[in-house]
């Protein structure tokens, strides 16, 4: 997480560990190198926590470590411009393929899993989502328009052209990582506490549970060696509040953040909330501390707005 405007990130054990496994093959399927061998290595790879573990986040992440621009694209989004007939997804993927220039870049489906849900409004995203897995450019999108130059014919050609390229460079140049948390791996292993009207508890399931909700479809466009994101344990929560607390420079908010953090924790744990956790406590620790430097630039900006 980012805890200021100097983007001093501060990640959980798993996301660095998650992070260090990521870049290695980040860094091959964008380095230009694979369009030179036999067969292409498959790089995509799928980025499995439940709701809150950072996966978007880690995104952003891998593609500041390396250097790379990242294009997030919420997949959820997808599905209900793609429901209107709106190619603008697709088209947006172009553009951002066509910006590239000679260099790589990291694609990210955001919300992956909730292409597996059956409808007939849902069936031609899937096709477009497996079209772009595939390093195809689906038929709708839009190119973008390139210089008109005599010598290739004609502007169908222009288009033509451009559609190659951009197709070899979301095969060569791009790592594309898939998010998602498979929340029907977790809703399936519920059990029931008490009478038939109370909540379930649903239990953690196994990694073969999750990996056995993965549509074949989906699984077999990225590697088998899925990357995954476990609930937080305790230790791990207390490992990252230490090192916000230390990142803090204002005495009054650090001393604040100490005492709420033991009781935030504990939620996180029983709730499985993951890093935003943190972000709720810095607006706590904001709203318990008055002379924090927020307030001080408020008072500065909107004198009325504090009391």
């Amino acid at each position: 997480m980012e805890i200021n405007n100097k983007t001093q990130i501060i990640l959980s054990p798993q996301q660095e560990a998650a992070l260090e496994q990521l870049i290695p093959i980040a860094r091959i399927a964008t380095n230009g190198a694979v369009a030179d061998l036999p067969i292409r290595p498959r790089s995509h790879t799928l980025l499995i926590g439940h709701s809150g573990s950072g996966k978007s986040f880690m995104a952003r992440e891998l593609g500041k470590r390396l250097n790379l621009p990242v294009l997030l694209i919420n997949v959820s989004s997808w599905v209900i411009l793609s429901a209107k007939n709106e190619p603008w997804t697709a088209s947006t993927i172009c553009e951002w393929l066509d910006s590239l220039g000679s260099g790589g870049g990291i694609l990210a489906f955001d919300e992956i899993d909730k292409l597996q849900s059956e409808s007939d409004w849902k069936s031609y995203i899937r096709l477009e989502v497996h079209d772009f897995l595939d390093s195809v450019i689906p038929h709708a999108a839009r190119i973008p328009a390139q210089p008109f130059d005599d010598s290739w014919g004609c502007a169908m050609n222009a288009e033509l052209q451009t559609r190659a390229m951009l197709t070899a460079r979301l095969r060569n140049k791009v790592f594309v990582l898939g998010c998602g948390a498979w929340q029907s791996a977790w809703t399936s292993n519920s059990r029931k506490i008490g009478f038939e009207d109370e909540a379930s508890n649903p239990e953690k399931p196994s990694r073969f549970q999750v990996l056995d909700s993965i549509s074949p479809e989906i699984r077999q466009r990225f590697r088998d060696d899925v990357c995954w994101l476990e609930p937080m344990r305790a230790d791990e929560y207390e490992t990252v509040s230490s090192q916000i607390a230390e990142a803090l420079t204002n005495p009054g908010m650090r001393k604040a953040w100490n005492q709420l953090a033991q009781p935030a924790i504990a939620r996180a744990v029983a709730g499985g909330l993951g890093m935003r956790i943190f972000e709720e406590l810095m607006l706590l620790v904001l709203l318990e501390v008055p002379e924090n430097p927020v307030h001080e630039r408020m008072k500065i900006h909107s004198p009325d707005l504090l009391v």
